[in-house]
């Protein structure tokens, strides 16, 4: 039996392949034989690999002219005449051209990904290219079966729709005319959308458990709560992340995000939690310290530790010195159960003169310290109020140092490896299930029920802004939505706990009989690190 193989000629100092043809002398009878028959292929020199023997990548039609070298083999190896010139027949040929032409990024990635299913199902079924009169309701139904064991309803859905527009659109430039519709036996699954959003008692057992010991872990939960106070970040914009993205300016830190999916650019900026999140991934290098931003964020538990001591001594000198100085006054009050019970209650003409001097001493001095303390509350409140300001400055410090040393390395440790040209789709899809496994893996530990993926980050994100009441603009260009009817698609996959109160909303406005008139007048009431105050002024709270 011949061999084949692909040899070339030059011709005008390009490169120009043929099917080589070679008979032995036991096929022959008498001398090897072989022959040659060139493909209409003419490529310059740098665009060919010799070893490969097939089209650099660099051709812009690199990927036509591979199909067809194949073709070639695969023909003759079977006995039939290579016949390659006309190209319209490939649906391949023609989708790679189609998609080619879309000028939105995330429409053209679409149909790559789908075409990229299509050669998968071909492959399996020995085939390198499918031509437009092989595609049948056999085929389309196979195609159809073959995705449905491998994905998800809706990306089934989603491929197949893509493959039914390369085909119908051949049919509108009349490459090709269908005796009848091929896809008019395959009927698209229909599956209700749903969008699984971690409630907030799963989002506090999931952040609340510490996984240091367990690196993959620590990595999945420290990106899914960065992606997650980041304004949803999706998975793919942050393994592409680099530490040069991050904008320091004027005390703030901003995130300049680089949508992957949309192409569309912004700006969001990151509080406290965003950042402390990053700390697995700074601490992989050598020389960047939290030494200092420890030693602040102690420092600020520290200062709110002392000021609860401060209140507590403010309330206790409120008490005591007023009722005890001036006891007459305990008559005007309208229940006497209001004091203590051990309360000994005194008359003024029963105490000495110098008694009275000593108790009014005594008043002033409580005074005196009630008004140092009221004055250190006040002025160390408005110093706490400034503590995510003072935090944000620390990690500015340790930000300037990565930007200095490593900017063109990406955030997330496990994408540092791969070099910019080199980091594609395929790289970013297999971090992303990468990921997904270990989340997944905590998920079932942790025995909850919503799914723990990356992309809850941006569900979780979305549900709390919508659920805050927050700008419907803002948040569909926050979340990098290039139109406001994906923002509302999204929305409406989104159940939020104000729409399942509404029905008990109804019942209150139309019977309000039904209402219980003990009210907690939370103006006055309200709590404060787990303990319950009066308000006095803006400053000052009364423990009750």
């Amino acid at each position: 039996m011949p061999t084949y193989s692909i040899t070339t000629r030059v011709l005008n100092n390009q490169i120009k392949p043929r099917v080589r043809i070679y008979y032995s002398k036991i096929e022959t009878g008498d001398k090897p034989k072989q022959k040659y028959e060139d493909l209409p292929i003419l490529v310059p020199k740098s665009h060919w690999n010799k070893n490969l023997r097939r089209v650099k990548g660099k051709n812009p039609k690199a990927d036509e002219y591979n199909l067809l070298i194949e073709k070639a083999i695969k023909a003759k190896k079977s006995g039939k005449r290579v016949s390659l010139k006309n190209e319209q027949k490939s649906v391949i040929i023609f989708a790679e051209k189609l998609a080619k032409t879309k000028r939105k990024h995330n429409t053209r990635r679409g149909h790559l990904v789908a075409l990229d299913k299509l050669k998968g199902f071909l492959k399996e079924t020995k085939r390198i290219d499918l031509e437009f009169e092989e595609v049948d309701s056999f085929f389309a139904n196979n195609y159809y079966n073959y995705l449905d064991e491998r994905y998800s309803t809706s990306t089934v859905n989603q491929y197949f729709r893509n493959f039914k527009y390369f085909i119908k659109e051949a049919v509108k430039q009349r490459i090709h005319k269908f005796d009848y519709d091929p896809f008019d036996n395959t009927k698209l699954s229909i599956r209700d959308k749903n969008i699984d959003v971690l409630t907030t008692e799963e989002l506090e057992l999931f952040q609340s458990q510490d996984y240091s010991h367990d690196l993959n872990k620590n990595y999945a939960k420290s990106a899914f709560n960065f992606m997650m106070y980041s304004a949803g970040m999706r998975i793919s914009d942050f393994t592409s992340l680099k530490w040069k993205d991050f904008i320091l300016e004027n005390g703030k830190i901003l995130l300049k995000v680089k949508n992957v999916k949309t192409e569309h650019n912004f700006r969001t900026l990151l509080g406290v939690r965003a950042l402390d999140a990053l700390r697995p991934f700074i601490t992989t290098y050598e020389g960047i310290s939290f030494e200092d931003y420890d030693k602040q964020y102690q420092y600020i538990q520290e200062t709110k530790k002392k000021v609860s001591e401060w209140k507590n001594e403010f309330y206790r000198i409120q008490n005591s010195g007023f009722l005890e100085v001036f006891p007459k006054l305990i008559d005007t009050l309208p229940d006497a159960d209001f004091l203590p019970k051990d309360f000994a209650v005194e008359h003024m003409y029963d105490w000495t003169h110098d008694k009275i001097i000593q108790k009014v001493k005594q008043q002033q001095m409580l005074e005196k310290n009630r008004e140092h303390l009221k004055n250190k509350i006040q002025q160390t409140i408005k110093w706490l109020a400034n503590e995510n300001n003072l935090l944000i400055l620390e990690h500015i410090k340790i930000l300037q140092k990565l930007q200095s040393n490593y900017p063109d390395d990406r955030v997330f440790p496990r994408a540092r490896q791969y070099r910019d040209e080199d980091f594609d789709t395929q790289k970013r899809n297999a971090l992303a299930n990468n990921m997904s496994y270990h989340l997944s893996v905590i998920q079932e530990e942790l025995e909850i029920k919503n799914k723990i993926r990356p992309h809850q980050a941006r569900h979780v994100f979305a549900q709390k802004m919508f659920e805050g009441g927050a700008s419907f603009h803002d948040i569909s260009m926050v979340l990098g939505h290039r139109s406001l009817e994906a923002t509302e698609n999204y929305r409406k996959q989104i159940i939020t706990e104000q729409s399942r109160k509404l029905t008990l909303q109804f019942e209150s406005i139309l019977h309000p009989e039904d209402i219980s008139a003990n009210f907690t007048d939370d103006k006055v009431i309200f709590d404060n690190d787990g303990v319950v105050y009066r308000k006095i002024d803006d400053n000052i709270f009364k423990n009750i």
